[in-house]
């Protein structure tokens, strides 16, 4: 239980060292004068989808031959937010990393305004600093955009820290637990024989599963793409394979704590060290064999399974 507990934290805070940043906005400055001056340029539409194409042509439709000021008010079309830049000391800070060049990214703890409705995003946000307007432009990122995104790793994962805390808090309730297990002299137990190390071993799997499974509805990233399902499918296979595998051996499991605690002897007699050390290498040599069957039988089983899905999924 111990091997399990342990394992379940580490997978746990795995889960916590990759959770995406689930609110998070890219502003960048808009150079309306250079996309006034593109609009108007010749374009080839080969390069474009049907889709773009037209949408290109309506575009061109309702801002063809307006001037600048008309140009920026249509093409915003009301997806916008106004602010005063002396109600919040943010956007002398965004505005300083902006005029240097680079990307600014703000989470919902540091956005100053109100978070917009997931379908009512604007699009635009105009800046008045007494003096003039600066127009920003608003990228409002899915969780799954976040881990494809080019940011630092505080702005993306904004558990990490906590990750770190709790595994140097792990390690050394672990390293206590490890000392005082060295100096009390134990008694023979199930877990420690190959037998339990293999269970331990596949209800670890069985968990690692689980948690692939419901890890994309736990990051918000199930239907954004294709990696949320991925993971779903491939969590289903390690948690089969992790609980078919611990059916197997849970029989020997049982046997061996049995034996150990007394119960199910037939007899009991003391081996000389040459005949102990060949009983121990004829018993290795069956459970090994007996694995190996065990692991080619799982393993055509959870082959059949995966051409089965292949084929239904065809």
């Amino acid at each position: 239980m111990q091997k399990i507990f342990f394992s379940a934290i580490v997978i746990v805070m795995l889960l916590a060292w990759w959770y995406p940043q689930q609110q998070l906005v890219r502003l960048e400055k808009v150079d309306w004068e250079k996309r006034y001056e593109q609009f108007h340029r010749p374009y080839n539409p080969a390069i474009l989808t049907p889709s773009m194409a037209l949408r290109r042509d309506n575009m061109r439709r309702d801002l063809h031959g307006l001037p600048l000021d008309e140009f920026i008010t249509t093409s915003m079309r009301g997806r916008v937010l106004e602010a005063d830049m002396q109600d919040s000391r943010v956007w002398d800070s965004v505005l300083m990393e902006l005029d240097q060049g680079s990307e600014v990214f703000l989470g919902l703890s540091e956005w100053p305004l109100q978070w917009p409705q997931e379908h009512n995003k604007p699009l635009y946000l105009m800046l008045n600093d007494g003096s003039g307007m600066h127009y920003l432009s608003l990228v409002w990122l899915r969780p799954v955009d976040v881990l494809e995104a080019g940011i630092s790793w505080q702005d993306k994962y904004p558990l990490r820290m906590y990750a770190i805390l709790s595994a140097l808090i792990l390690l050394a309730v672990a390293g206590l637990a490890w000392s005082r297990n060295s100096k009390e002299s134990s008694s023979p137990s199930a877990t420690d024989s190959s037998i339990g190390t293999i269970l331990s071993c596949c209800l670890v799997l069985a968990l690692l599963g689980a948690a692939m499974m419901f890890m994309p509805h736990l990051y918000g990233i199930w239907g954004q793409g294709d990696f949320g399902f991925a993971a779903f499918l491939v969590g289903i296979f390690l948690s089969l394979s992790g609980a078919v595998s611990a059916l197997a051996f849970l029989g020997q499991f049982k046997s061996i704590r049995d034996l150990l605690n007394g119960k199910k002897r037939l007899i009991q007699w003391n081996y000389t060290p040459a005949e102990w050390q060949n009983f121990v290498q004829m018993q290795y040599n069956k459970q090994r064999k007996s694995v190996l069957q065990k692991l080619a039988f799982i393993g055509l089983l959870l082959l059949t399974a995966a051409l089965l899905v292949s084929w239904l999924t065809d």
